[in-house]
């Protein structure tokens, strides 16, 4: 019978898949930015708040939605690679 809260806040990396167009849009949408379409433009990488991702999980022209796992140096040179800070979100890069 015990609850557990666990406080979900900030921005995290995902891995977007569009079922049938780029998930752009859809990323937005929840108050995300795509950083990156990889060569299958219904895939992405996108930067968007963490509290998104059941959202995204559950839209329906999205085949997959999920959070990049990457340790928290390279994140924060990816981060200063794409130049990404708590402002202003990346724009998208064509691949």
């Amino acid at each position: 019978g015990a609850r557990v809260s666990v406080p979900v806040s900030g921005r995290s990396l995902f891995y977007v898949v569009g079922r049938e167009a780029a998930p752009d849009a859809i990323v937005a949408s929840v108050g995300g930015s795509v950083v990156t379409h990889l060569p299958d433009r219904r895939r992405v990488l996108a930067i968007a708040p963490l509290v998104a991702l059941e959202s995204l999980r559950r839209h329906p022209e999205l085949a997959l939605a999920g959070p990049v796992g990457i340790d928290p140096g390279r994140f924060g040179a990816f981060a200063r690679l794409i130049g990404l800070d708590e402002e202003r979100a990346p724009a998208a890069r064509p691949p």
